[in-house]
């Protein structure tokens, strides 16, 4: 259920003007526990075991700071019991006395998948691959702590990417692809998913069959100039073209040239 990173808006620094009563740090025993508590409140929310690793001290960044933030809390990773790839990061603030979690993004994230991989098939009638993915909120910050699993993906209001893997032979006809990705983005529109980021990859089916293992590359490396984008647009026999559902199918065809000059 993890979903790739290299889609996921890197947290920034916040610029805030707080004054915190644990400015020097919490201690060893106080993360252990915040850890315990946290342990708890996310079995309590999502009804299943968690694991608590590498708890540390949640810091404050200002804008124009020459040194380390102010403590603010705790944060920690989490991941399920027996599920080490669904990791997310979980928060203490003190100064609100919350905590909050972006498992809910991961939940949601499988929800979207479901949608999307059933409108894909009934457009193209075709096997596809995807990578949907829910980005954080403003400046890293993590989801309303009260959206549950049972919330809906048309109820869910953070922006969502969306990456369709096809395999393609041959010459790709470009009018009757961009016209199945306008469908596909006015189908997500219509059923309620008003911020989104579709992208449809057509590829060889080599780099199609591989195409998990080019994500995680690409996730592991952390390399700005090293994403998908600029994996597939310089090849030959790799097309992709998307948007956020606004776009005409003529604007659609001209994506698919992009970096092919």
């Amino acid at each position: 259920m993890k979903p790739i990173k290299w889609l996921l808006i890197s947290a920034a620094a916040l610029a805030a003007l707080m004054v915190t009563s644990c400015s020097k740090g919490y201690s060893e025993s106080e993360k252990k526990q915040k850890a315990s508590e946290m342990k708890e409140y996310l079995e309590e929310k999502y009804s299943e075991a968690f694991i608590i690793e590498n708890v540390e001290d949640l810091r404050y960044y200002r804008v124009g700071a020459l040194t380390g933030g102010d403590v603010a809390g705790v944060q920690a990773v989490a991941y399920p019991a027996g599920n080490r790839e669904a990791e997310f990061r979980v928060e203490y603030w003190e100064k609100e006395n919350v905590i909050e979690d972006s498992y809910i993004n991961l939940i949601m994230s499988d929800k979207l998948a479901e949608l999307v991989q059933e409108k894909v098939q009934s457009i193209w009638k075709a096997p596809a691959k995807l990578d949907t993915v829910y980005f954080e909120g403003p400046f890293g910050s993590l989801p309303d702590s009260s959206y549950t699993p049972a919330a809906e993906v048309k109820d869910y209001p953070y922006s969502a990417g969306i990456n369709v893997f096809m395999a393609q032979e041959g010459e790709l006809d470009k009018p009757l692809q961009a016209t199945r990705i306008r469908q596909l983005n006015q189908e997500l529109k219509d059923y309620g998913i008003t911020k989104f980021l579709s992208t449809v990859f057509f590829m060889n089916t080599e780099d199609y069959s591989n195409i998990e293992a080019t994500l995680q590359d690409i996730d592991e490396k952390k390399d700005h100039e090293y994403n998908i984008y600029s994996f597939c647009r310089p090849k030959a026999d790799c097309w992709v073209s998307g948007g956020q559902g606004d776009e005409t199918v003529e604007e659609l065809i001209e994506d698919f040239s992009l970096g092919k000059e």
